[in-house]
Protein backbone atom coordinates (compact mmCIF):
# COMPACT_ATOMS: atom_id res chain seq x y z
CA UNK A 1 0.00 0.00 0.00
CA UNK A 2 1.37 3.39 -1.03
CA UNK A 3 1.03 6.49 1.14
CA UNK A 4 1.62 10.07 0.03
CA UNK A 5 2.78 13.34 1.52
CA UNK A 6 2.30 16.62 -0.38
CA UNK A 7 3.24 19.87 1.29
CA UNK A 8 1.18 22.87 0.17
CA UNK A 9 4.07 24.72 -1.44
CA UNK A 10 3.43 26.29 -4.86
CA UNK A 11 6.17 26.75 -7.49
CA UNK A 12 8.30 29.85 -7.81
CA UNK A 13 10.64 31.09 -10.53
CA UNK A 14 14.27 31.84 -9.82
CA UNK A 15 16.32 34.72 -11.18
CA UNK A 16 18.72 33.40 -13.79
CA UNK A 17 21.57 35.93 -13.65
CA UNK A 18 24.50 35.81 -11.20
CA UNK A 19 25.04 32.08 -11.80
CA UNK A 20 21.40 31.54 -10.87
CA UNK A 21 19.44 32.18 -7.68
CA UNK A 22 18.25 28.61 -7.12
CA UNK A 23 19.21 28.38 -3.45
CA UNK A 24 17.82 31.85 -2.79
CA UNK A 25 14.51 30.95 -4.44
CA UNK A 26 14.15 27.73 -2.46
CA UNK A 27 14.53 29.73 0.75
CA UNK A 28 11.91 32.18 -0.54
CA UNK A 29 9.50 29.26 -1.07
CA UNK A 30 10.16 27.80 2.36
CA UNK A 31 9.84 31.24 3.93
CA UNK A 32 6.34 31.61 2.49
CA UNK A 33 5.49 28.16 3.81
CA UNK A 34 6.42 29.46 7.26
CA UNK A 35 4.73 32.87 7.05
CA UNK A 36 7.53 35.04 5.66
CA UNK A 37 8.31 36.83 2.41
CA UNK A 38 12.04 37.02 1.69
CA UNK A 39 13.47 38.53 -1.50
CA UNK A 40 15.96 36.45 -3.46
CA UNK A 41 18.35 39.39 -3.34
CA UNK A 42 18.06 39.66 0.44
CA UNK A 43 19.09 36.02 0.82
CA UNK A 44 22.16 36.64 -1.33
CA UNK A 45 23.00 39.84 0.54
CA UNK A 46 22.72 38.16 3.94
CA UNK A 47 24.85 35.27 2.68
CA UNK A 48 27.46 37.67 1.22
CA UNK A 49 27.27 35.83 -2.09
CA UNK A 50 25.62 32.92 -3.85
CA UNK A 51 23.56 30.75 -1.48
CA UNK A 52 24.74 27.15 -1.64
CA UNK A 53 23.99 24.21 0.61
CA UNK A 54 27.62 23.78 1.59
CA UNK A 55 30.97 25.55 1.52
CA UNK A 56 32.90 25.57 -1.74
CA UNK A 57 36.60 25.26 -2.38
CA UNK A 58 38.55 28.28 -3.67
CA UNK A 59 38.73 26.57 -7.06
CA UNK A 60 34.95 26.11 -7.19
CA UNK A 61 34.46 29.71 -6.14
CA UNK A 62 36.64 31.01 -8.96
CA UNK A 63 34.75 28.85 -11.44
CA UNK A 64 31.48 30.54 -10.51
CA UNK A 65 32.64 34.17 -10.38
CA UNK A 66 32.82 34.83 -14.16
CA UNK A 67 29.05 34.22 -14.30
CA UNK A 68 28.30 36.46 -11.33
CA UNK A 69 28.19 33.75 -8.68
CA UNK A 70 30.69 32.74 -6.04
CA UNK A 71 31.38 34.23 -2.69
CA UNK A 72 29.03 33.34 0.09
CA UNK A 73 29.35 32.64 3.76
CA UNK A 74 28.23 29.77 5.95
CA UNK A 75 24.80 28.67 4.64
CA UNK A 76 23.68 27.57 8.09
CA UNK A 77 24.60 30.92 9.64
CA UNK A 78 22.54 32.58 6.92
CA UNK A 79 19.56 30.41 7.86
CA UNK A 80 19.90 31.46 11.49
CA UNK A 81 20.22 35.12 10.51
CA UNK A 82 16.98 34.82 8.53
CA UNK A 83 15.41 33.19 11.63
CA UNK A 84 14.98 29.71 10.14
CA UNK A 85 15.28 26.53 12.16
CA UNK A 86 16.66 23.61 10.18
CA UNK A 87 17.97 20.07 10.02
CA UNK A 88 21.05 19.73 7.79
CA UNK A 89 22.25 16.45 6.32
CA UNK A 90 25.70 15.73 7.77
CA UNK A 91 27.49 15.10 4.48
CA UNK A 92 30.91 15.42 6.10
CA UNK A 93 30.44 12.61 8.62
CA UNK A 94 27.79 10.31 7.20
CA UNK A 95 29.32 7.02 5.99
CA UNK A 96 29.74 6.68 2.25
CA UNK A 97 27.96 5.55 0.12
CA UNK A 98 25.43 8.06 1.50
CA UNK A 99 22.58 7.91 -1.00
CA UNK A 100 20.32 5.28 0.68
CA UNK A 101 20.54 6.83 4.16
CA UNK A 102 20.21 10.30 2.64
CA UNK A 103 16.97 9.33 0.90
CA UNK A 104 15.63 7.82 4.13
CA UNK A 105 16.44 11.13 5.87
CA UNK A 106 14.50 13.00 3.16
CA UNK A 107 11.49 10.79 3.81
CA UNK A 108 11.66 11.33 7.58
CA UNK A 109 11.79 15.11 7.07
CA UNK A 110 8.77 15.11 4.76
CA UNK A 111 6.78 12.86 7.12
CA UNK A 112 7.29 15.51 9.80
CA UNK A 113 5.99 18.21 7.45
CA UNK A 114 9.41 19.70 6.70
CA UNK A 115 10.29 20.66 3.12
CA UNK A 116 13.90 20.23 2.14
CA UNK A 117 16.34 21.53 -0.43
CA UNK A 118 18.66 19.17 -2.26
CA UNK A 119 21.52 19.60 -4.67
CA UNK A 120 22.21 17.71 -7.85
CA UNK A 121 25.29 17.63 -10.07
CA UNK A 122 25.41 17.72 -13.84
CA UNK A 123 28.93 16.33 -14.06
CA UNK A 124 31.89 15.35 -11.91
CA UNK A 125 32.81 18.99 -11.42
CA UNK A 126 30.93 21.60 -9.40
CA UNK A 127 28.08 22.47 -11.77
CA UNK A 128 24.68 21.59 -10.33
CA UNK A 129 21.28 22.82 -9.23
CA UNK A 130 19.47 23.34 -5.90
CA UNK A 131 15.77 22.46 -5.84
CA UNK A 132 12.94 22.01 -3.30
CA UNK A 133 11.43 18.62 -2.47
CA UNK A 134 7.80 19.03 -1.38
CA UNK A 135 6.36 15.51 -1.44
CA UNK A 136 6.88 11.78 -1.55
CA UNK A 137 5.00 8.57 -2.36
CA UNK A 138 6.21 5.70 -0.18
CA UNK A 139 5.32 2.20 0.97
CA UNK A 140 7.46 1.89 4.11
CA UNK A 141 8.04 4.63 6.69
CA UNK A 142 11.10 3.19 8.35
CA UNK A 143 13.44 2.18 5.56
CA UNK A 144 15.03 3.30 2.33
CA UNK A 145 13.09 2.07 -0.69
CA UNK A 146 14.29 2.87 -4.19
CA UNK A 147 10.66 2.62 -5.37
CA UNK A 148 9.73 5.73 -3.35
CA UNK A 149 8.91 8.69 -5.57
CA UNK A 150 9.74 12.30 -4.69
CA UNK A 151 8.10 15.49 -5.95
CA UNK A 152 10.06 18.65 -6.60
CA UNK A 153 10.21 21.83 -8.69
CA UNK A 154 12.86 22.90 -11.19
CA UNK A 155 12.38 26.64 -10.35
CA UNK A 156 12.06 27.45 -14.06
CA UNK A 157 8.42 26.51 -14.69
CA UNK A 158 5.31 25.62 -12.69
CA UNK A 159 5.37 21.90 -13.45
CA UNK A 160 5.94 19.55 -10.56
CA UNK A 161 8.54 16.86 -11.27
CA UNK A 162 7.87 13.30 -10.15
CA UNK A 163 10.88 10.99 -9.94
CA UNK A 164 11.57 7.59 -8.33
CA UNK A 165 14.61 7.39 -6.10
CA UNK A 166 15.98 4.65 -8.32
CA UNK A 167 16.54 7.31 -11.00
CA UNK A 168 17.65 10.16 -8.73
CA UNK A 169 21.09 8.92 -7.70
CA UNK A 170 24.03 8.46 -10.05
CA UNK A 171 27.80 8.61 -10.24
CA UNK A 172 28.62 12.14 -11.58
CA UNK A 173 31.56 10.74 -13.53
CA UNK A 174 29.37 8.26 -15.41
CA UNK A 175 26.92 10.08 -17.68
CA UNK A 176 24.37 10.07 -19.16
CA UNK A 177 22.18 11.16 -16.29
CA UNK A 178 18.57 10.10 -15.90
CA UNK A 179 17.29 13.58 -15.06
CA UNK A 180 17.69 16.79 -17.04
CA UNK A 181 18.26 18.66 -13.77
CA UNK A 182 21.16 16.46 -12.79
CA UNK A 183 21.41 13.61 -10.32
CA UNK A 184 22.32 13.26 -6.66
CA UNK A 185 25.83 11.81 -6.24
CA UNK A 186 25.89 8.38 -4.63
CA UNK A 187 28.83 8.89 -2.28
CA UNK A 188 28.31 12.40 -0.87
CA UNK A 189 24.88 14.09 -0.76
CA UNK A 190 23.76 17.56 0.30
CA UNK A 191 20.48 18.71 1.79
CA UNK A 192 18.86 20.99 4.35
CA UNK A 193 15.33 20.66 5.73
CA UNK A 194 13.62 23.81 6.99
CA UNK A 195 11.77 22.96 10.21
CA UNK A 196 10.19 26.37 10.85
CA UNK A 197 10.93 29.86 12.12
CA UNK A 198 13.00 30.01 15.30
CA UNK A 199 10.78 29.96 18.39
CA UNK A 200 12.78 28.76 21.36
CA UNK A 201 9.87 28.96 23.83
CA UNK A 202 7.28 27.40 21.49
CA UNK A 203 4.70 30.19 21.77
CA UNK A 204 3.97 30.86 18.08
CA UNK A 205 1.30 29.20 15.97
CA UNK A 206 2.11 27.82 12.50
CA UNK A 207 1.58 30.48 9.82
CA UNK A 208 1.49 30.18 6.03
CA UNK A 209 1.76 33.09 3.59
CA UNK A 210 0.73 33.13 -0.06
CA UNK A 211 1.00 35.80 -2.74
CA UNK A 212 -0.66 35.71 -6.16
CA UNK A 213 2.53 36.19 -8.17
CA UNK A 214 4.81 33.20 -8.74
CA UNK A 215 7.80 35.31 -9.76
CA UNK A 216 9.72 38.23 -8.28
CA UNK A 217 10.73 41.33 -10.29
CA UNK A 218 14.48 41.19 -10.84
CA UNK A 219 15.71 44.54 -9.55
CA UNK A 220 19.23 43.76 -10.78
CA UNK A 221 17.86 44.19 -14.31
CA UNK A 222 16.31 47.53 -13.41
CA UNK A 223 12.80 46.13 -13.00
CA UNK A 224 10.82 47.96 -10.34
CA UNK A 225 9.98 46.04 -7.17
CA UNK A 226 6.35 44.96 -6.88
CA UNK A 227 3.74 45.48 -4.17
CA UNK A 228 1.92 42.21 -3.43
CA UNK A 229 -1.14 41.42 -1.35
CA UNK A 230 -0.55 38.66 1.16
CA UNK A 231 -2.95 35.99 2.34
CA UNK A 232 -2.05 34.69 5.80
CA UNK A 233 -3.31 31.38 7.16
CA UNK A 234 -2.86 30.60 10.86
CA UNK A 235 -3.12 26.94 11.87
CA UNK A 236 -3.55 24.80 15.00
CA UNK A 237 -5.86 27.30 16.68
CA UNK A 238 -8.25 26.62 19.56
CA UNK A 239 -11.80 27.78 18.89
CA UNK A 240 -12.87 30.59 21.20
CA UNK A 241 -9.30 31.68 22.01
CA UNK A 242 -8.11 35.20 21.23
CA UNK A 243 -4.94 35.61 19.17
CA UNK A 244 -2.74 38.37 17.83
CA UNK A 245 -1.13 38.23 14.39
CA UNK A 246 2.03 40.33 14.28
CA UNK A 247 3.64 41.64 11.11
CA UNK A 248 7.36 42.51 10.98
CA UNK A 249 8.89 44.61 8.21
CA UNK A 250 12.35 43.00 8.50
CA UNK A 251 13.84 39.69 9.56
CA UNK A 252 16.05 41.68 11.93
CA UNK A 253 13.05 42.58 14.12
CA UNK A 254 11.60 39.08 14.53
CA UNK A 255 12.09 37.65 18.06
CA UNK A 256 13.34 34.09 18.40
CA UNK A 257 12.55 33.59 22.09
CA UNK A 258 10.24 34.85 24.83
CA UNK A 259 6.60 34.47 25.79
CA UNK A 260 3.63 36.15 24.10
CA UNK A 261 4.16 39.31 26.14
CA UNK A 262 7.73 39.53 24.87
CA UNK A 263 6.50 39.29 21.29
CA UNK A 264 4.00 42.09 21.95
CA UNK A 265 6.87 44.23 23.25
CA UNK A 266 8.96 43.64 20.13
CA UNK A 267 9.42 45.93 17.14
CA UNK A 268 6.50 44.73 15.02
CA UNK A 269 5.05 46.93 12.27
CA UNK A 270 1.35 46.14 12.72
CA UNK A 271 -0.97 43.74 14.53
CA UNK A 272 -4.29 42.08 13.86
CA UNK A 273 -6.41 40.77 16.74
CA UNK A 274 -8.93 37.98 16.20
CA UNK A 275 -10.87 35.26 17.98
CA UNK A 276 -10.60 31.81 16.47
CA UNK A 277 -13.85 30.20 15.36
CA UNK A 278 -12.18 27.02 14.16
CA UNK A 279 -8.72 25.47 13.87
CA UNK A 280 -7.57 27.74 11.03
CA UNK A 281 -7.94 31.45 10.35
CA UNK A 282 -7.38 33.29 7.07
CA UNK A 283 -6.43 36.96 6.99
CA UNK A 284 -6.01 39.08 3.88
CA UNK A 285 -3.62 41.80 4.96
CA UNK A 286 -4.73 45.18 3.54
CA UNK A 287 -1.14 46.43 3.71
CA UNK A 288 0.89 45.46 0.64
CA UNK A 289 4.14 43.51 0.85
CA UNK A 290 6.99 44.98 -1.17
CA UNK A 291 8.95 42.33 -3.07
CA UNK A 292 12.29 43.98 -2.33
CA UNK A 293 12.95 43.00 1.27
CA UNK A 294 11.34 40.81 3.91
CA UNK A 295 8.02 40.62 5.75
CA UNK A 296 7.37 38.10 8.51
CA UNK A 297 4.13 37.12 10.26
CA UNK A 298 4.05 35.57 13.73
CA UNK A 299 0.95 34.63 15.72
CA UNK A 300 0.64 34.31 19.50
CA UNK A 301 -2.24 33.83 21.91
CA UNK A 302 -3.41 37.07 23.50
CA UNK A 303 -1.80 37.03 26.98
CA UNK A 304 -4.47 39.41 28.32
CA UNK A 305 -7.38 37.17 27.36
CA UNK A 306 -9.26 35.69 30.28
Amino acid sequence: MTSSIRLDIPPRRQWSHGHGYCGETVLQMFGLYNGAWISQQLVRDVNHGEYLIHHVTPEDDQQRRPQGGGGGGDPLVTLTTLKFSYDAWDHENAPQHQFPSYCFWIKRCLLQGFPMMFRTKFDEFFAGHIMPIIGIDYSHENAYDERDTIYYYSLFDQEIIKQPLSELGSDPAAPPFCCIWGCVPLNVCWGIAITGILDEDKVCLPVRLTVAEWDEPCTAYGIKARDMMGRVTVQELTAGTRYILLRYSSHVDVPIRGDATAFLSSNYASRHDFTAKEHTYVYKDPIAINSNGSTYYRCVANPLAT
